[in-house]
C-alpha cells in the first residue's frame, strides 16, 4: 500500500490509528477460523471425503446444484482474470494510434487467445496433469514462500524478533516440501501416462 509522505509501516499504521501488531493479530486471527472450521470438518467427516467436493453433495438439493454451478463458474472467472492482462499487453502492441475499428481488434485479439489456448489444451498429452505441476508450483510460491521472504526483505531479520524468524523459517521449509511434494506427484502421473 502506497500512501503519499509515509516512508515505512510504523507510519501507516500510525496514521491507520493502530498500534503495533494489528497485522500480526489479523493474520493470527485468520488462521484460528481456518484451524477452526479444518478440525471439526475431519473430524465429522474423516476419511470418507472424497478428492472433489461436489462429487459427496446430496443430490437432487438446490444448494448441491448452486454449489455446483459456482465450481463450474469459478474456471471461467479465473481464465478472464488471467487472459485479460495478456490481452491487454498484445492490445496495446498491436494497435496503432490510427486504428479505426479498435473494438472489433479487440474481439478478434481474445478471441484467438481463446482458440490458442483450447488448441493448446487439446494439442498437449497429458495438459491437465501439466497444469496441476504448474499449479503446485507457482500456488505455493505466491501464497507461501514469496510472501515470506518479502515480509523478510521488506522488515529484515535484525528487526524481527527470534521466534518470528523461526516461525517464518518454519513456513518457508513448510512451502517448500508442498510444492516439492506437489511437483514430484504431478511428474509422477505425467511419466505414469506417458
Amino acid at each position: 500500500m502506497a500512501i503519499p509522505g509515509t516512508e515505512s509501516s510504523e507510519e501507516i499504521e500510525d496514521l491507520a490509528g493502530f498500534g503495533d501488531g494489528m497485522a500480526d493479530l489479523a493474520q493470527l486471527v485468520s488462521k484460528a477460523l481456518e484451524l477452526g472450521a479444518c478440525f471439526p470438518s475431519s473430524l465429522m467427516y474423516g476419511d470418507d471425503v472424497k478428492s472433489q467436493v461436489t462429487l459427496k453433495l446430496p443430490e437432487g438439493r438446490v444448494s448441491s446444484k448452486l454449489a455446483i454451478y459456482t465450481t463450474l463458474i469459478n474456471p471461467f472467472s479465473k481464465y478472464a482474470l488471467m487472459v485479460t492482462p495478456l490481452a491487454t499487453a498484445v492490445e496495446e502492441r498491436l494497435l496503432t494510434a490510427g486504428t479505426k475499428s479498435k473494438r472489433s481488434f479487440s474481439v478478434l485479439i481474445r478471441t484467438l487467445l481463446v482458440v490458442s489456448t483450447v488448441v493448446v489444451a487439446l494439442a498437449v498429452p497429458f495438459f491437465g496433469h501439466l497444469m496441476a505441476l504448474v499449479g503446485s508450483l507457482l500456488s505455493v510460491m505466491a501464497s507461501m514462500l514469496l510472501p515470506c521472504v518479502f515480509y523478510l526483505k521488506i522488515f529484515g531479520v535484525a528487526r524481527c524478533g527470534g521466534a518470528e524468524v523461526a516461525l517464518i523459517a518454519a513456513i518457508l521449509v513448510l512451502g517448500s516440501l508442498v510444492a516439492a511434494t506437489g511437483t514430484y506427484s504431478s511428474l509422477k502421473k505425467i511419466v505414469h501416462e506417458f
